[in-house]
Order: C-alpha cells, then structure tokens, then sequence
C-alpha cells in the first residue's frame, strides 16, 4: 500500500519512477493452497519458473535445464483448481502497474542491452518513460540520471536462500544501489526490516555491516574464519546414489573419530537433494577450523578421486 501511494504521488508530480526487484520472469513458481504441491520440472527437481510472452500467453520454463512447459489449470497432486503463483517478477510488477495506474511501464530484459544499438535504443526508451521496471543487473547505472525515484520491491526476497552467502549479497545489492544512484528518493520495501543486512544497507553503514557479518561467520565458521568443503556426488539412479552418499557419509565419521577431529562439522544435504539434467546430485558439507589436514587424509584413505567424488574446497557458496 505505502508503494502505491508513493507511486501515485510522485506520478501526480511529475516525477520519473524506476521500480526494482532481483526476479526476472512473471513469477517465480506456483503452489497448491489445499495440498502445498509445487509443479517441479521433469528433468530438473526445482520449480517451474513462469513468463509472459509477446502474445500474453504464460508458460512454464525450468531455469536449469530450459524445459518449456504448458500452463497447469488444476493440480497434478490433488486435482484441484486451487493453484496460485508467488514471487515478486519484473513482469508480475509491469502487470500491477498497469492495473492500478494505467499506466504500461518500460521494462528492462537483459538482451536490452547487449549490443550498442539496442543499448541506444534503451536508453532513448528510458528517456521517455514515466516508470521502468528492471533488476538490479540490468539498469545501467549511466541511466538512473533520468530518474527522481527509485522503489526497491522484495528486498528481503534473497535472504531465504539456505546460503551463508546471502546476508552480503542481500546487503550490497543496496548499498550499490543507493551509493550508485546518489541524490535520489529511495523507498525499500521488505518484510524484515530488522535484518542486518537491509537496515544496515539503508544507513549507508558499510562499516558496521562487515563487522556484524564477521561475527556471523566467525560463530558459525564460515570462511575465511573457517575452512569449507563440498563433496559433490551424481548418480542417474536415486537408489544407488544414496546408498554411496550414506557409505561416505559413515567411512567420513570412523575417519573423524580415529583421527580426533571432532571439532570439524560434517552434514549431509538431505534437504538439497535435487535432479538436474535427468541426474541426481547429492551434496556432503564439512566445515571447521584446520579441516584440510582431515580433507587430505580423506581424499587418500578413501579414495575419493575413483569413486567419482567432486571436491569444491572453500566453496563460496553452499547451494
């Protein structure tokens, strides 16, 4: 509500809008309300994201693999005709600017501005438009001179990502922003407005923001004060791939408890178990203070590199 009204003020003065949000597309996925069923893609176990085309149609697409999927009228679960979309999209933004302003707004896609003609061609749209809508990758900073006000939509909408990555990126998705767009009114929209990383973000407070986030991955390891590795495992059959990931899973532990390194951590990703491609994947994390010597130990006593083991040592990212 607050959006609107500020929309609606500054359209009446005049002013030119640019609206922002990290989620491309018409909506992230969809959900069943009476039995929680999420349409998943056939090759790739992660949800069907949906878009508009030029001709208005929706249709599904996986963004791994680039599946295309017709529009489900009912669920395949339960059968009934109670699906609804969720996720805050660039398109799904056009779509409520429109109904609530009539008003169709300028919206950016990243081929815009793939080349120095279309890049032109943006820029002379931008001129004209009274609201964009774009994500944070895809407005030049060159061009937010056009603007009077920026309105960032979801900015908390990142942070449920199962990541220890997340709090940063959240944090500096802002703070370029603001130091980018300098002299501009800002408005944030967040359903955690307590969070560190947003309102840390909204005071400029680069300085207080790292230091909190050092506290964070200190108290839980995360690098670079303390040491992480992914052991990475695919198998086309489910089956078989759980039944290695539980064998390495044990032979880890008997390695941990004969060596003495209990102070290392070491997780098996039940809850990140997904298909991609047609193959199943299946992820191992340990993570602790001096956790290479344990890693070197291992990698030979198990002989992980024939077994068809991946390592991503000091991984940057946990999904």
């Amino acid at each position: 509500e607050l959006v609107e009204q500020s929309i609606r003020k500054h359209l009446t003065e005049k002013k030119k809008i640019l609206l922002l949000t990290n989620k491309t597309g018409y909506a992230s996925g969809m959900f069943c309300t009476s039995c929680g069923h999420v349409p998943q893609c056939k090759q790739c176990s992660i949800s069907i994201g949906y878009h508009e085309a030029e001709n208005k149609l929706l249709y599904g697409l996986c963004s791994v693999c680039k599946s295309i999927y017709d529009m489900p009228t009912s669920c395949e679960q339960c059968h009934k005709n109670t699906l609804q979309m969720y996720g805050l999209t660039i398109q799904k933004t056009k779509e409520r600017v429109q109904d609530n302003f009539q008003i169709t707004p300028l919206v950016i896609h990243a081929p815009d501005g793939a080349s120095f003609p279309k890049a032109k061609k943006t820029r002379e749209l931008v001129q004209q438009s009274s609201i964009v809508v774009a994500t944070y990758s895809l407005m030049p900073v060159e061009e937010v001179a056009f603007f009077d006000v920026v309105i960032i939509l979801a900015a908390d909408q990142s942070l449920s990502l199962p990541d220890y990555t997340v709090r940063k990126n959240t944090f500096y998705n802002l703070y370029r922003t603001f130091t980018g767009f300098a002299n501009k009114f800002f408005l944030v929209q967040s359903y955690d407005t307590e969070h560190s990383s947003i309102r840390l973000a909204c005071a400029l407070d680069e300085e207080r923001f790292l230091a909190d986030d050092t506290l964070f991955r200190t108290a839980h390891q995360y690098p670079p004060y303390g040491e992480l590795c992914i052991i990475k495992y695919n198998h086309e059959n489910e089956t078989s791939l759980h039944t290695a990931i539980q064998n390495l899973h044990k032979e880890l532990q008997y390695l941990q408890q004969s060596y003495q390194y209990e102070h290392i951590d070491i997780y098996t990703s039940s809850p990140l178990i997904y298909k991609k491609f047609g193959k199943f994947y299946y992820h191992i994390i340990l993570k602790g203070a001096l956790l290479r010597p344990f890693m070197d130990i291992a990698f030979s006593k198990l002989k992980m590199a024939k077994r068809g083991y991946k390592i991503d040592w000091m991984a940057d990212s946990l999904i």
